[in-house]
């Protein structure tokens, strides 16, 4: 069974500790790389093979084009390695994971593993040519299987399932750096507004989707036992949501 991989990204040390970290599946792990940055020098090229199979694409071209690459990829059945910020990060933070991590998951039915990549930026940030040091770690998450992806978009809009998948791997992904003892202040800060943010989002999609259950009661002239079904879960839903979320970002802080 292949899978996606779906890491933080702040060097160019990332591919081979992925790769390093994931023992014999780590054979079988392919990624896409900048055909202008990788492809063009020879000796670059060769030096970042040592770390992981290359995928060559055209990352001016169009984001239907890098997908279908992708998703040729797992087709075929390689574990393919997904940076799903988008770029190299600057400052050492995460950034949001943008949605084609959900496409792909979801287009392809296969499940996502969570890795969190640490020391890679203070070793080697982009624009170093060589690195400061060796203290690099990957902290591997519990595996988010094509089933709880299935489960977890069920009865969503299909632009708004590719955000969800994305949200539920960078949730992961933050969980780890906040484990690592890696996250600062500022980043804490950051991790605790998005997890409520994240907790509103749930509640409101819960809501909708119990109103899109009683429309469909309604016109199957069944709305009040509907109605009677729907309305103390949505209530409870939104209210729990956003209660834990902040309490577990406080722990997290706290420690």
């Amino acid at each position: 069974m292949n899978f996606l991989v779906a890491a933080n990204h702040a060097s160019h040390l990332d591919m081979g500790l992925v790769k390093h970290a994931l023992g014999g599946q780590g054979d079988n792990l392919v990624a896409l790389a900048a055909r202008d940055y990788f492809f063009t020098n020879r000796l670059r090229r060769t030096y970042f093979e040592n770390f992981t199979q290359l995928i060559p694409m055209n990352r001016h071209g169009s984001l239907r084009e890098s997908l279908e690459l992708a998703s040729r990829s797992l087709r075929q059945g390689r574990n393919l390695l997904i940076f799903p910020e988008g770029t190299r990060a600057t400052d050492g933070t995460l950034k949001e994971f943008k949605g084609s991590l959900g496409y792909l998951a979801l287009t392809n039915q296969v499940g996502i593993l969570p890795i969190y990549l640490e020391g890679t930026y203070d070793v080697l940030p982009k624009g170093a040519v060589l690195p400061k040091g060796r203290d690099l770690a990957a902290h591997i998450g519990t595996f988010i299987s094509y089933e709880e992806i299935a489960e977890a978009v069920k009865g969503l809009p299909r632009s708004e399932q590719h955000r969800v998948v994305a949200a539920m791997a960078e949730e992961a992904v933050r969980k780890l750096r906040a484990r690592s003892g890696k996250g600062g202040e500022k980043e804490q800060e950051e991790t605790s507004l998005h997890d409520a943010g994240h907790a509103e989002g749930l509640a409101e999609r819960e809501l909708r989707r119990q109103a899109r259950k009683m429309r469909a009661a309604a016109a199957a002239g069944d709305a009040p036992q509907a109605a009677a079904e729907a309305a103390t879960p949505a209530a409870s839903t939104a209210k729990t949501s956003k209660r834990k979320p902040a309490a577990r970002s406080a722990r997290e802080t706290d420690e």
